[in-house]
């Protein structure tokens, strides 16, 4: 494969993509320690770490929630990216 700009291009998507969920990785796991230790027991799986539907866990989940939402736009911006990049390897203008 020959060295393309379009391909370049194209790994800004990829990369938005990765630093997106790590973000969101790191946000929950730090959530997670900071619970007090019984409640991080009853936590669902690393990385993840879903909350159970407890009143325990409201003001959690709706920071988990809000985190997956931000995680989802950026993953639809690079969707909006990779899109104009086929474009423009297609031979748009």
């Amino acid at each position: 494969m020959q060295a393309n700009p379009v391909w370049s291009l194209a790994m800004v998507c990829v990369f938005v993509v990765m630093a997106a969920s790590n973000w969101r990785r790191t946000r929950i796991r730090r959530m997670a320690r900071d619970l007090p230790t019984a409640l991080r027991r009853r936590l669902g799986e690393a990385p993840e770490y879903e909350a159970p539907d407890e009143d325990a866990f409201r003001d959690y989940a709706a920071r988990h929630r809000r985190l997956t939402r931000v995680m989802h736009v950026a993953w639809g911006l690079a969707a909006v990216w990779l899109v104009y990049v086929g474009y423009l390897a297609l031979g748009g203008q």
